[in-house]
């Protein structure tokens, strides 16, 4: 079962409602970590098709030091639409032991250049947004 599938079951369970929903991106990247979006539909409603950010949508996105990210534009109740990025920056693991991403005993970990300029990426994703209006 899809993982977020199995957490909105459950969350109806909990709840004793139906509403908790969740966007099916399927397998994004090639991490056994995922992103995605759990959600109550009773107070949002998915707008538009999920967008993934990775080395094919951007250049500057470093698919070697960060797993993508994916964005999901949201409709509330009142009819205001919002994005959502997900992201989960490499940080420790199969980091380098030498260069600009190397753990600096900073208590920052490792891979610190990497989510940054991720980072950077994402808020661009954002601005061009899944949202129905053209964006991407």
């Amino acid at each position: 079962m899809e993982p977020l599938a199995a957490l909105a079951e459950a969350m109806n369970a909990a709840t004793d409602t139906d509403s908790w929903s969740y966007v099916d991106t399927g397998i994004v990247g090639t991490d056994t970590i995922r992103v995605g979006f759990l959600y109550d539909s009773a107070a949002v409603s998915e707008v538009g098709d999920f967008a993934v950010l990775d080395n094919s949508v951007d250049p500057s996105f470093d698919d070697d030091n960060n797993r993508p990210s994916v964005a999901q534009t949201f409709e509330d109740e009142a009819g205001e639409t919002f994005t959502v990025v997900a992201n989960h920056w490499k940080s420790k693991g199969s980091c380098p032991s030498s260069g600009v991403n190397a753990d600096a005993g900073d208590g920052a970990s490792l891979l610190e250049r990497c989510p940054d300029r991720g980072r950077r990426v994402a808020r661009g994703l954002a601005r061009h947004a899944p949202d129905g209006r053209g964006g991407r």
